[in-house]
C-alpha cells in the first residue's frame, strides 16, 4: 500500500516537472535577437536606456497607452522594417506589446516560426505564464504582434484560463 502511494506521488512529481520544463522551454526567448535587450513589463525609462529615443516621438492617440515607432536596422534584423511599442500610460509606463512589421508575409511567417514554433492556440501562440503573466502572439497582414497581459495594461485579465 505504501509503495503504491509512493509510486503515485512519484508519477505526479514527474508529470509536474515535465510540464514545468515544457512551459519554460516554450516561453523562453519570445523576442527576436534584435530585441534581446527588451522585456515585457520593462519601465519606459529602462527602455529609453536600452534604446534611446526622443520623448517627443511618443504617440498619445489613446489615453491608456503611449506608442513609439522604431525603424529597424536591416543588418540587425533582416526582413524586419518597423517595430511599434505599446507602453501602459500609468505608473512607470511598462512595455506590454510589440508589433513587428516585416517586408512581406513570408518573412513574417518565417520569423514567427523560428521564434515561437508552431501555433499552439489555434492559429496563435499562447503561454499562460511567461515570466509571471500571460503572453499571446498573433499574425496580422505582414505583422507579428507580441503582447503580454501586464497588470494595468489593456490586456490584463483578457487571457485567463
Amino acid at each position: 500500500m505504501i509503495y503504491r502511494r509512493l509510486l503515485v506521488v512519484l508519477c505526479l512529481f514527474l508529470l509536474a516537472a515535465t510540464a514545468s520544463a515544457q512551459t519554460k522551454k516554450n516561453s523562453k526567448g519570445l523576442l527576436p535577437k534584435s530585441h534581446k535587450d527588451l522585456w515585457f513589463g520593462m519601465p519606459m525609462a529602462a527602455f529609453g536606456e536600452a534604446r534611446p529615443f526622443d520623448k517627443d516621438s511618443l504617440g498619445t492617440s489613446m489615453d491608456f497607452r503611449r506608442t513609439l515607432v522604431e525603424r529597424q536596422a536591416a543588418d540587425n534584423a533582416p526582413g524586419l522594417h518597423w517595430a511599434v511599442y505599446y507602453f501602459d500610460a500609468e505608473d512607470d509606463f511598462p512595455l506590454y506589446e510589440i508589433i513587428l512589421e516585416y517586408g512581406h508575409e513570408g518573412l513574417r511567417d518565417e520569423a514567427a516560426k523560428k521564434l515561437l514554433g508552431e501555433p499552439n492556440a489555434g492559429d496563435e501562440w499562447y503561454f499562460p505564464n511567461h515570466k509571471g503573466f500571460p503572453f499571446r502572439a498573433w499574425l496580422y497582414q505582414n505583422k507579428l504582434i507580441l503582447a503580454a497581459a501586464i497588470p494595468g495594461s489593456e490586456w490584463e485579465g483578457e487571457w485567463e484560463e
